[in-house]
């Protein structure tokens, strides 16, 4: 057949409800369902703690000064008030950025400085870095400290704005009144080249994105919060769970042993897992019968090799690997059934067009044919945040996003995706650019000169190895 653009039969409707109130709205309907239970204190908590907690919390915000379009960072590791805090912010019309609680004190410094950061939610374990956060930039109006820490006689703290009498009223909620340009969350990406970027993500487009995810995943299952918020894997995870008043386990430390031990403990049915946590389960001598465990992957490529042992030695009953980009709004195809076809990534999704380009010539390839993949959705990034001259570099005049990833289609219009154009390392799969790890190696004083280059790695995926 000629060359051709591919996209899919079903057809969503775009949202015209925006993403914070759709969560909010979905915690009233399930108020009586559990919402999450956290593995390593086995603390519980259902859909109507965290409706009126979030709302308890946006009203201290608003108080506070936290006021719409103001961008705001939760800073820790997966927990309760993690999620709080998130919904909080957006309740009263602050952009959210998500950060892992990993993530370094320069990584975080970067961040808070690039991203005009007014109030800053930090985990309780940090609170020293809290203390020198503060101090070194006047931009940031309030720090607020979270998870399992009640008093604190320098910072405010979540569990005592949890009890403000002022709980901002449903009917306060922020409202971008249909402005489909307007921002709900900033998540990190790697792009193309370079350091991190912050990717502008719309209220309704974001909502529309967990629209689509529900003809994917629609049982009501128990699922595992394993991976950070601040991934669009543990994104998708989380605000999936909440959309639908489904039950998540959180972790926030995801050994192996953990993650089988709380998929057994609390009988697990969904799971998302990076393709080199499942070549590492692929090592372990012990496992456990995951048959009745529908497992998705994502954030990096897939072997073939690591997908047929995994489903082998652990009898999955189906294996979901999942093609996406941040830029995208998340994900851009789905291969529900990786028995089926190892190499493929599945077909684009509702809302989704893409063609595969002559990245040289720009000219649209056909069956077989390998180029670089060009995306185009309706639910894609706003841009990126302080950024503006860098879009047109991933996006052309007509809408297509330059992938940068390297792949084809075959007759019948499944993906595959097999390199990469993009100078980012993908390790255990979270992306990163050499540019991040070479501006931190010129800081030490004995180092002129640095060079990062990824190689392959069979329990990461892929490492960094510098030359200085």
């Amino acid at each position: 057949m000629a060359p051709r653009i591919i996209k899919s039969n079903v057809e969503i409707k775009a949202s015209d409800i925006a993403f914070h109130k759709l969560l909010i709205q979905s915690c009233r309907n399930h108020s009586k369902n559990l919402f999450l239970t956290e593995y390593e204190t086995g603390a519980q908590f259902n859909y109507e703690q965290l409706y009126n907690d979030s709302l308890s919390v946006a009203g201290a915000l608003k108080q506070f000064g936290l006021n719409v379009g103001d961008v705001f960072m939760v800073y820790g590791f997966n927990c309760y008030e993690y999620v709080v805090a998130l919904l909080s912010g957006l309740l009263v019309g602050g952009i959210g950025i998500p950060i892992r609680g990993i993530d370094t004190d320069y990584e975080l410094r970067r961040e808070i400085q690039s991203r005009d950061v007014k109030f800053l939610f930090i985990g309780s374990q940090m609170r020293d870095l809290a203390s020198s956060v503060k101090a070194d930039f006047e931009q940031i109006k309030r720090v607020i400290l979270f998870d399992s820490i009640e008093n604190d006689s320098t910072f405010d703290t979540i569990n005592v704005m949890k009890r403000n009498e002022n709980k901002l009223n449903e009917s306060k909620i922020y409202d971008p009144k249909g402005n489909r340009d307007s921002i709900v969350l900033i998540m990190e990406s790697s792009g193309t080249t370079g350091p991190a970027k912050g990717a502008m993500l719309g209220h309704y487009d974001f909502a529309t994105t967990f629209q689509i995810y529900s003809v994917f995943f629609s049982e009501p299952d128990t699922g595992i919060g394993s991976s950070p918020l601040a991934h669009m894997s543990g994104a998708f995870q989380w605000f999936h769970a909440i959309c639908y008043g489904r039950h998540l386990v959180s972790l926030r430390n995801t050994t192996l042993d953990n993650v089988l031990d709380a998929i057994k403990k609390h009988e697990i049915k969904r799971v998302t897992l990076s393709p080199s946590t499942m070549n590492a389960l692929n090592k372990m001598e012990k496992h456990i019968d995951l048959s009745t465990v529908r497992v998705l992957t994502a954030g990096s490529r897939l072997p073939a090799e690591v997908a047929r042992e995994f489903i082998n030695k652990y009898k999955i009953s189906q294996l979901v690997n999942c093609y996406g980009i941040t830029e995208a709004g998340g994900s851009i195809s789905f291969n529900t059934d990786v028995a089926r076809n190892y190499n493929s990534v599945g077909k684009v999704i509702a809302g989704v067009q893409v063609k595969v380009v002559n990245p040289q010539t720009g000219a649209l390839l056909g069956e077989n044919e390998e180029g670089e993949l060009w995306v185009k959705t309706y639910n894609a990034f706003k841009g990126y945040y302080n950024n503006s001259e860098l879009v047109s570099s991933i996006i052309d005049s007509d809408g297509w996003i330059h992938s940068g990833d390297i792949g084809y289609y075959d007759e019948n219009e499944e993906l595959y995706v097999i390199d990469r154009m993009k100078d980012i390392i993908k390790q255990s799969g979270f992306g990163y650019s050499p540019v991040d790890v070479e501006e931190v190696l010129l800081q030490h004083k004995d180092v002129r000169e640095a060079a990062v280059v990824g190689i392959p790695d069979a329990d990461e995926g892929e490492i960094s190895h510098a030359f200085v």
